[in-house]
């Protein structure tokens, strides 16, 4: 069945699969199980004895902008969390739209208060 779920098909089509396929997605189901899903290694690549290497990774630095961007822009305030939208959109040129009108708000406000 976790086939059935990881391709989103039902298990009468599955079962019409070559035993060949079959047996080749459950494979792949099992290897892709042992591996740590914070680091994306399995125990056994670390294991000489089981045919994995003591220095199996080496760590590499990576830097997403997308992460970076979202981390440096995010407040921080409880429950809050950051979206990537793409930019040169209708709903990209809304929130242009309506982040000018804010600030022209607020500019108006302060001049008020002077």
């Amino acid at each position: 069945m976790s086939v059935c779920k990881e391709y989103s098909i039902p298990h009468s089509t599955f079962m019409a699969w070559d035993p060949v396929d079959q047996a080749k997605a459950i494979a792949y189901l099992l290897h892709a199980s042992e591996k740590c899903s914070l680091c994306g290694t399995a125990e056994w690549e670390w294991d000489p004895d089981q045919g994995g290497l003591k220095f199996a990774y080496e760590p590499v630095e990576k830097i997403c902008m997308g992460c970076y961007t979202k981390h440096d822009m995010s407040d921080g305030g409880p429950g809050s969390y950051m979206l990537l939208e793409p930019s040169g959109t209708q709903a990209s040129a809304k929130r242009f739209v309506e982040a000018e009108r804010a600030h022209a708000r607020r500019v108006a406000a302060r001049n008020n208060r002077e």
